[in-house]
């Protein structure tokens, strides 16, 4: 049974990015806002692994991770973050609130595909 990915970015290139490169291994979800997102994920919290952009319209992905943490059903689910923003305040913080990776954009695919084949696989 394949795993479930969910992936969240404003951005529809990076979301197709995700569909096309995760299909064929998991089943993928792709949302583009932290509102839509949150709610997905408190409706349906059976995801194996989330990739969250920091950047996002709505609740950014920051808050996300929060209450992702914070929540019971959730805060076990693997976090991958994504940014664009290479600050090491960012990466610091993102640590400090449980993310399991931090990856900067732009990044290589493989690496990003291989992070998630190693946290899925814990």
């Amino acid at each position: 049974m394949k795993k479930t990915i969910m992936a969240i970015d404003d951005e529809f290139a990076v979301r197709y990015f995700y569909k096309i490169s995760l299909e064929r291994d998991f089943n993928i979800i792709t949302l583009k806002d932290g509102n839509e997102a949150w709610d997905h994920l408190i409706k349906h919290p059976d995801v194996d692994l989330i990739v969250l952009d920091i950047m996002l319209p709505g609740i950014d992905g920051i808050q996300i991770l929060k209450k992702i943490r914070e929540n019971e059903t959730t805060k076990k689910i693997p976090v991958i973050i994504v940014s664009a923003k290479h600050q090491s305040e960012i990466t610091k913080e993102c640590d400090s609130l449980g993310a399991d990776a931090v990856i900067i954009k732009p990044f290589e695919p493989e690496n990003l595909i291989n992070k998630i084949k190693e946290l899925v696989r814990r």
